[in-house]
């Protein structure tokens, strides 16, 4: 993350999940920096409850 004269490491977990052609990707946050500004403070609890999935569906193509 960065934020102005600010920077952090965020450390995130990904689980792929495989369903036939349909990918699932499951990002969840496993550290947030110690100390971040105070408008990224004030959405720390936010920002550790959030979690994204992804789902990406790849139609099947014959080799060319």
């Amino acid at each position: 993350l960065s934020h102005r004269d600010w920077n952090g490491d965020v450390v995130l977990r990904v689980n792929v999940e495989a369903r036939g052609a349909t990918q699932v990707l499951r990002l969840t946050v496993e550290q947030w920096p110690q100390r971040m500004p105070a408008a990224l403070e004030s959405l720390r609890t936010v920002l550790q409850s959030a979690r994204l999935t992804l789902e990406l569906d790849f139609p099947h193509q014959e080799p060319v």
